[in-house]
C-alpha cells in the first residue's frame, strides 16, 4: 500500500500490483490540510488542523477518531510508529494553538488506547519525529523551530522514568555546525563567486525542521 497526501487537501491510496500502482477509491470527506500520516496494517492514521487523529480502515472504509488535544483548537503535524521488542506504539505530536506549547502523545497500536503524554522541549509545532532504538536507552528526536530529544522508558518500565532534555544544546550545536560548513564552503569556492553568509541570530525565527533521519 502507498499513501500520498497534500495540503489541498487530498489523500490518495495506491496498491502496488505487478509493478504498477493502482489507485484505490475512498469516500473520505476531507476539509483540512493533511499534515502527516502513518500506515499500520490496514489502518491509515492521519493528522490535520483538527483536534483528532483520523483512523481510516482501508478494508472496511470506516473512520474512527482519536482525541489528540485537550484544548478546543490544535493541530497534529507529525506522527511516528515506534516499535520495541514486543509492542508497537503510535507517537503523535499535539500543538496547542492557544498557548503555542507542544507535546507528544503515546498510544498502543494494538487497541489505540491512550498511554501517556510528555511535554516537548521544542516550542511551536513539531513538524517531524524520528526514533533511535539502537541504544540501550532509546530516544526520540523531534524537530520544529529547534531540535529536541526525549528519552524513552525501557520496555515495561514505569512512565515516570521519562526524562525530557532541553533542546537548546541541539539548536546551538546545529547552528555552530552550519556556520562552520558555510565557512569551509566559502574558502573552497572563493575563486568562483563571492558569497555572503548571514549569521543566525539567537532570537531570530529561522523556519522549521522538515525531516530527521
Amino acid at each position: 500500500i502507498v499513501v500520498s497526501t497534500s495540503d489541498y487537501p487530498d489523500l490518495c491510496i495506491w496498491r502496488l500490483c505487478d509493478g504498477e500502482l493502482m489507485e484505490l477509491p475512498h469516500e473520505l470527506h476531507l476539509t483540512r490540510p493533511i499534515r502527516c500520516c502513518v500506515l499500520y496494517d490496514n489502518l491509515l492514521y492521519f493528522g490535520d488542523d483538527g483536534v483528532n487523529i483520523k483512523v481510516y480502515n482501508i478494508n472496511t472504509a470506516s473512520v474512527d477518531k482519536l482525541k489528540n488535544h485537550d484544548s478546543e483548537y490544535g493541530s497534529t503535524d507529525a506522527m511516528l510508529i515506534y516499535k520495541d521488542s514486543e509492542t508497537s506504539y503510535l507517537v503523535a505530536s499535539s500543538y496547542n494553538l492557544d498557548t503555542g506549547a507542544s507535546s507528544l502523545n503515546f498510544r498502543l497500536l494494538e487497541d489505540n488506547s491512550y498511554l501517556f503524554s510528555v511535554e516537548c522541549p521544542v516550542y511551536g509545532p513539531i513538524t517531524c519525529i524520528s526514533c533511535d532504538t539502537s541504544r540501550d536507552q532509546p530516544f526520540l528526536l523531534c524537530g520544529g523551530s529547534d531540535v529536541g530529544a526525549i528519552t524513552l522508558p525501557t520496555p515495561g518500565a514505569d512512565t515516570e522514568e521519562l526524562k525530557v532534555f532541553s533542546s537548546a544544546c541541539y539548536r546551538d550545536r546545529v547552528r555552530d555546525s552550519l556556520s562552520e560548513s558555510f565557512s569551509d564552503e566559502e574558502d573552497e569556492e572563493q575563486e568562483s563567486a563571492p558569497r555572503k553568509i548571514k549569521k543566525l541570530d539567537e532570537n531570530q525565527e529561522s523556519g522549521s525542521w522538515c525531516t530527521i533521519v
